[in-house]
């Protein structure tokens, strides 16, 4: 098999890789294409430290590690070796373990070994397994590593099968054969776990394939030692190995094997790792990263590999060995290599500049294990290497923030000069938001119809939020389908979470000021409510804020590469089939507004109001989600507001004050409602971000409409009062939430500023009537 071919099936949105070599560019340009392609966009790579480092000074920077998927660096007392491919699906997980690193030679020109388990609704025997591997993955990412945990966090949610499965280190096939995930962590190392797992029966033959030995094969030869193993087979690289025929004399029965006389290897050069043991009752079988040497077996490295049952004496006919063991290689063709066991010469690593994210207008850096934060010098660089500003911190601990919202241009990497003048590899800056957007699956086609559809209208009216009524129960419904809820609480994963611990609940969903917003809000930040939010920002002429990621041509050139020839399946596909009437809807010209009277809108109206202010009772009312509908529904509230003094006319219908009600009371009673539950938003302890933002812009200019507007109708003081009361507290919360954050602040002061200048009509209307 070959992976970048495997990786092209559709059905799994998430995929997760640990290797110990990277070939940055290899990745990005057949890898990562393909899982694109099939429509697997949650993409995570954890990587050996010293071997990711050496790379990019080698071959240079991922261009889309970052952006596109999450490069994870790992160090362990020895090399970060594991082989992991993990992929999950909304109702299935397909778990890989093998030798292949992410390079060229590992993906296409070694010969390797891959065991593939696979879960679906007919196989989920094997998905214990899979939360195994999870819970591995997990350990292995730092706790600070804040996109590897929401990546995670996104894999989870949408592969609500999850939910389900109790984790288990060895499980049982339908015909009973046994089969076992083997780790660094596994209880006295790889040996043990292999000496248990075969337990009493009787080894004849030990074959052990590897393409890296100890100088005296002291691993190898304990392990027969061990099973009792009547002879050693040991399947070698023919061209360099690492003992010599001193060392192959010391050890009884055993036999030298060429990996040339593997069945269909051809000219490749052995990487495949494998230790077979002939039993009375069955074959056993470990396929996986770990190599015949101290630090592959006995714990020194972090490895990966499935210990599988077979039926006996069948494995080598189907691992294609039969013919290989047929033949001996001469001793004399031994051939001792000049190079260190992991394929290359580490006498001079290269520094390890720490790990970087981006969220929110700020770079945050976890600089490397011991080292001097204070005395070292950041240089934060584009993707050009060019050097865009200089920063060392000054105070506090890790994650060391800097605020990078004044730079011309998107900074793409990182390098740390250190006191002693060494400079570190360059560092990939992980971008939270870009990697939650580019995840997130491609909108399903009828969502897609109904936003060109309001978008036609040109503005936010009652026609238009008819249809962002329908658009809000297609993406309900969307989110109920794929398992999700809109109502769920932290504490409605607590049932999923108790089932494997590695990491918690808490874990994941506690984010703390500095690691911004959760993955369900980065789910709706970029869905049909995301592009609302855009088209309701075009109409007003809402600029862009720093304190939100970079949108450059750089990214639509990006995105644009990435997909270019390539079409992701639509993950509504089939439950869209049967079209409803949305379906049909094709995006024209502004169409012509429904004739209705003011009764009618006001009627709709309150029942829109009603119903909003009902649901978000005990929510955060200025989550992504809610705020949008606030904007939409003032913004429809007001498109058919006369002015304040003025009587309502054809052109604007809705009167601000009259005996059954107006535009004001209704305002009023939105704002009421909503600013009830600020208290239950984040916004209040710091959470600020671009679409918060503009939501507290838009209450703060309205409330202060509604109040003034009261007044100059002299409504009666049970109404003006609770007016005047709100505006003045809307003032005082923006106040406080912006205080000390002068982006926040001045995109806070624009989008009133847009909303005064959009609705000058009203604006007017208040002062001509003063």
């Amino acid at each position: 098999m070959r992976y970048d071919q495997v990786l092209r099936q559709p059905g799994y949105h998430s995929a997760f890789f640990t290797t110990y070599s990277f070939d940055p560019d290899l990745f990005d340009d057949a890898v990562l294409v393909g899982l694109h392609h099939a429509g697997c966009k949650n993409v995570v790579v954890i990587a050996d430290t010293a071997m990711v480092n050496r790379s990019f000074v080698e071959i240079g920077q991922s261009r889309r590690a970052g952006r596109d998927y999450h490069l994870a660096k790992r160090s362990v007392p020895g090399a970060f070796h594991p082989k992991i491919t993990l992929q999950l699906g909304h109702d299935r997980g397909r778990l890989m373990l093998g030798s292949a690193n992410l390079t060229g030679p590992g993906l296409a020109g070694n010969l390797e070994v891959v065991s593939v388990l696979e879960v679906d609704e007919d196989r989920n025997w094997a998905a214990p397994l899979i939360v195994a591997a999870i819970d591995y993955l997990s350990h292995h990412a730092s706790d600070e590593d804040e996109a590897f945990a929401r990546a995670m966090l996104r894999a989870r949610q949408r592969s609500p099968w999850l939910a389900e499965v109790e984790r288990a280190d060895i499980v049982k096939d339908p015909d009973g054969r046994r089969h076992a995930l083997i780790t660094e962590q596994s209880a006295n190392g790889v040996v043990a776990s292999f000496e248990a797992f075969v337990g009493a029966d009787q080894v004849s033959q030990l074959v052990v394939v590897s393409p890296f030995w100890d100088a005296n094969l002291s691993s190898a030869r304990g392990l027969a030692e061990r099973l009792g193993a009547e002879h050693l087979s040991l399947v070698v690289d023919p061209k360099e190995q690492d003992f010599g025929d001193a060392a192959l004399a010391a050890v009884e029965n055993a036999s030298l094997h060429s990996g040339a006389d593997i069945r269909d290897a051809g000219e490749r050069r052995l990487h495949a790792k494998m230790i077979i043991a002939h039993g009375t009752n069955k074959d056993y079988v470990l396929s996986g990263s770990a190599n015949a040497t101290r630090a592959g077996l006995h714990g020194g490295n972090a490895e990966a590999g499935l210990l599988q049952e077979e039926d006996p004496r069948s494995a080598l006919d189907r691992l294609g060995l039969s013919s290989c063991l047929l033949h001996e290689m001469p001793v004399s063709a031994l051939r001792l290599r000049s190079r260190s066991e992991m394929d290359i010469e580490v006498s001079d690593p290269v520094r390890d500049g720490g790990t970087f994210t981006f969220e929110s207008g700020r770079v945050a850096w976890i600089p490397p294990e011991g080292s001097d934060a204070f005395e070292c010098l950041v240089s934060l660089e584009s993707s050009s290497r060019q050097e865009l500003a200089q920063f060392t911190p000054e105070d506090g601990s890790p994650p060391f923030h800097f605020p990078v919202g004044n730079l011309d241009s998107q900074p793409r990497q990182a390098r740390v000069l250190f006191p002693d003048g060494v400079v570190s590899a360059p560092a990939p800056i992980s971008f939270l938001r870009q990697l939650a957007r580019n995840a997130e699956p491609s909108m399903p086609r009828a969502q897609r119809q109904l936003l060109e559809a309001i978008e036609s209208y040109g503005q936010i009216h009652i026609d238009a939020y008819d249809l962002v009524a329908q658009l809000e129960a297609m993406v309900d419904q969307g989110a109920r389908r794929k398992g999700g809820s809109r109502k769920t609480k932290a504490s409605d994963q607590d049932d999923a979470e108790e089932k494997h611990r590695d990491m918690t609940e808490e874990e994941f969903l506690a984010l703390d000021d500095a690691k911004g917003q959760g993955e369900m809000e980065d789910a709706d930040r970029f869905s049909a409510y995301g592009e609302l939010r855009r088209q309701m920002n075009r109409i007003l002429s809402i600029s862009t804020s720093t304190v939100e990621e970079f949108a450059d041509l750089e990214d639509e050139a990006n995105d644009l590469a990435l997909s270019e020839n390539v079409t992701s399946p639509d993950p509504d596909q089939d439950d869209q089939k049967a079209k409803s009437a949305s379906d049909e809807i094709v995006a024209t010209d502004a169409p012509p507004r429904r004739a209705r009277r003011s009764g009618e809108i006001e009627a709709d109206m309150e029942g829109h109001i009603r119903s909003y202010s009902e649901r978000i009772v005990g929510e955060d009312p200025l989550s992504i989600r809610n705020a949008a509908i606030l904007r939409l529904l003032v913004m429809t509230l007001l498109a058919d507001a006369a002015p304040a003094g003025e009587a309502a006319s054809p052109e604007r219908p809705v009167a601000a004050a009259h005996e059954r009600g107006g535009w004001v009371r209704m305002l009023g009673r939105l704002l009421v409602a909503h600013h009830s539950e600020w208290p239950s938003s984040s916004v209040l302890s710091g959470q600020l971000d671009a679409e918060r933002i503009e939501a507290l812009g838009l209450t703060l200019f309205t409330s202060i409409l509604a109040s003034e507007a009261a007044q100059i109708e002299k409504m009666a003081p049970s109404v003006q009062k609770p007016l005047a009361q709100v505006s003045a507290s809307i003032a005082r919360d923006c106040q406080v939430a912006t205080e000390g954050n002068g982006d926040a602040r001045g995109h806070l002061e624009h989008s009133v500023a847009r909303h005064a200048a959009y609705y000058a009509v009203l604006v007017a209307g208040l002062r001509q009537a003063a």
